[in-house]
């Protein structure tokens, strides 16, 4: 089984318990969902060149802005971040999908079953440090979401997404 990164070890160690019996988990990913991750490091690294770094040095005027514009700015980025739901997915090998939405930050936990043809996994994009993937199925009330996968999940996540589409071809 390909390993991830595991900040939802918990999360990880109750879908293992809902894997039938003589069934195992062939691969197992966490994503967050919502617009690229790659470009929300660059946006908060632009904001904070372009924005921190002059009221650090004491050159407010420099842009005529105020601190509460700044402020704003670092709230709106930081919640987007904080309040991005995350996808905990396991793929097992008799083809059960199963899948733990968590939302964040107050971490409420929704757990699907369902089996893998009732997902759609495709469009991966191999990323630095994150990957993207688009999927539909167990957790996301029918809607297409992009997840970003970090790279420690980047491998189980593809081989899921090979996997899916390979099904879909069955």
């Amino acid at each position: 089984m390909a390993r991830t990164a595991e900040p939802y070890r918990a999360v990880f160690s109750q879908l293992e318990q809902r894997v039938a019996p003589g069934d195992e988990i062939a691969a197992r990913f966490w994503g967050l969902t919502g617009w690229s991750m790659n470009w929300w490091t660059v946006a908060s690294e632009v904001f904070a060149v372009l924005l921190v770094l002059p009221f650090m040095l004491g050159l407010r005027r420099l842009y005529g802005a105020d601190l509460s514009l700044c402020g704003s700015a670092g709230v709106l980025l930081a919640a987007s971040w904080w309040t991005r739901p995350a996808l905990v997915i396991a793929v097992t090998r008799q083809r059960q999908l199963l899948c733990c939405r968590v939302s964040r930050p107050f971490q409420r936990k929704t757990t699907t079953q369902a089996p893998a043809e009732a997902a759609w996994l495709s469009d991966f994009r191999r990323g630095w440090p994150y990957c993207g993937l688009r999927y539909r199925g167990p957790g996301t009330d029918g809607k297409t979401v992009r997840l970003n996968i970090p790279a420690g999940g980047r491998q189980a996540a593809q081989t899921a997404a090979l996997a899916a589409s390979g099904m879909a071809g069955s």
